[in-house]
């Protein structure tokens, strides 16, 4: 156990007898969340009108784990940690540095010989010092589909797994028009001549698995591109549609060292600015499931309607 977690260059274990309990990482290595944006939400359309020429990231708050071999394990921490506000933790087991701040101590367990216990912590300078690398390709990493900015999310060595699809297509909620609801009479008065929809949160379920090195490289490359400036661009290619959307956050479910490889699952949020089920349109393809495309390549046959797709 020694040698993985340092904090202000003592050794966890050997110092204060603690090291990260099983899943203890999740919250630190989430995506910090982005500022809200201003935005306008204009009733005679769908969804909203965001600017995005200067997105931020705001400060995370999150859980850690800790299992404690010695009696006094979590009181030594805690005080330690009480001494000033930040301390550096270097995570050397899985490659990261975070300077971060205790908020409280969440609970707290005794199972002879260990002690669990849960601390909150801050990180006040998200993606500090970090410098932007191209994401390299992961070996087997071969799934399409799934492009953000005309960039197939397997660049980032990024797997999309089951319930990305209905999450992508389930409709989001319908703004509502004038009501007016009159006490004195049973029902109310709604004007309904349009209907226009909400933007909505859409959850991109995700598996990366790689190296520690590749995967911090495509994992910080990832959300770097998320908060450039301006809406980003998803294409789904099974709908053969492109979505405007802006990056809001993420959750991490599952993230483990499995010998030299970190494996990560997590949901990546964005938000579709505007978004309107379409009817279902039938293309023409080949026997090599292969869309057939007019000559100059940029459009496809509708064959439910009889006319070309672009």
């Amino acid at each position: 156990m020694t040698g993985k977690l340092l904090i202000d260059g003592r050794d966890a274990y050997t110092t204060f007898g603690v090291f990260v309990a099983d899943g203890g990482y999740n919250g630190l290595v989430q995506y910090p969340s982005l500022k809200t944006p201003d935005s306008n939400n204009w009733p005679e359309q769908d969804g909203i009108e965001v600017d995005l020429s200067d997105p931020k990231l705001d400060s995370k708050t999150f859980s850690m784990k800790f299992a404690g071999t010695l009696y006094f394990s979590v009181r030594n921490l805690i005080d330690y940690l009480s001494d000033e506000a930040y301390h550096e933790f270097d995570f050397r087991e899985i490659g990261i540095v975070r300077t971060i701040r205790l908020t409280d101590n969440a609970d707290r367990h005794t199972v002879d010989p260990l002690k669990t216990f849960t601390l909150n912590f801050a990180d006040d300078y998200p993606f500090a010092d970090c410098t932007y690398k191209t994401p390299v390709r992961v070996t087997n990493c071969w799934q399409t589909g799934f492009e953000i900015d005309g960039k197939s999310l397997s660049d980032y060595g990024i797997w999309i797994v089951n319930g990305t699809h209905d999450d992508i297509l389930k409709s989001p909620s319908v703004k509502q028009n004038l009501l007016v609801n009159i006490p004195s009479i049973n029902g109310a008065m709604y004007d309904g001549e349009d209907v226009f929809f909400q933007a909505k949160d859409v959850k991109i379920k995700c598996h990366i698995k790689a190296d520690i090195n590749t995967f911090w490289r495509n994992y910080n490359a990832l959300l770097y591109d998320l908060i450039r400036p301006g809406e980003r661009t998803f294409f789904y290619e099974k709908r053969l549609e492109e979505y405007q959307c802006h990056y809001k956050g993420s959750s991490v479910s599952k993230f483990s060292l499995v010998g030299d490889e970190i494996w990560c699952d997590f949901d990546l949020i964005l938000v579709f600015t505007s978004f309107r089920l379409g009817e279902v349109e039938y293309i023409l393809a080949s026997e090599a499931d292969e869309w057939i495309q007019s000559e100059n390549g940029q459009f496809h046959i509708d064959v439910s309607a009889n006319k070309t797709t672009k």
